[in-house]
């Protein structure tokens, strides 16, 4: 008899299952695959933990020599990187004494010295006097020198800028030059050295 509304549930059924008694084994064996899948899939999972022992000497001097390949390559051009730094400071460095000479040869006549003391390019010349502003430059490195050439003689369009360098891609005593006339030049190794 159906009740109005309510829908009949049957009671007390069980999923049907094929399972195979042995005499010889003392657990039935399930013919669900599902059940099967499992049972393998946590006999994996055990011989897996049983087998995890950490790395094999292989696998590490695998690591190490892959290590050593990338750090063969990185090194070179990590000092190659850090060398164009310190020719692109000389660079910095020779362009804002050059725009300073500049800005003093439009004023002046007398001829420029530059010192590099203390940190700085320090401008000196017969027409700066105590009284007047000095030209200071800021220097990137302490180990560069500078000179202003020719002695002599120098006006506007007439000086040369030579700023000597070391660690920079020419080697030790590495030139950068900015003329008047021409502009930055190098750097420019040694004399002698060979590039």
């Amino acid at each position: 008899m159906k009740c109005p509304g309510r829908a009949l549930k049957p009671v007390g059924l069980l999923p049907m299952t094929k399972v195979q008694q042995y005499p010889n084994r003392q657990q039935p064996i399930s013919l669900d695959p599902s059940t099967h899948q499992e049972r393998s899939m946590l006999a994996r999972i055990q011989q897996a933990k049983d087998k995890d022992q950490g790395f094999t000497l292989i696998e590490l001097l695998v690591v190490i020599i892959i290590i050593g390949i990338l750090s063969a390559i990185a090194i070179p051009v990590f000092i190659s990187q850090s060398r164009k730094a310190v020719d692109q400071a000389a660079q910095a460095d020779v362009s804002a004494i050059a725009k300073q000479a500049a800005t003093y040869f439009i004023d002046n006549d007398a001829d420029l010295t530059v010192v590099a003391t203390a940190g700085q390019y320090k401008f000196t010349s017969a027409d700066i006097t105590a009284t007047s502003e000095p030209i200071i430059v800021p220097m990137s490195d302490d180990e560069f020198t500078v000179e202003i050439t020719p002695a002599t003689g120098q006006d506007g369009t007439n000086y040369t800028v030579t700023l000597t360098y070391d660690g920079g891609t020419e080697g030790d005593d590495a030139t950068i030059a900015y003329n008047a006339a021409t502009g930055i030049s190098g750097p420019t190794p040694a004399a002698g050295a060979g590039g």
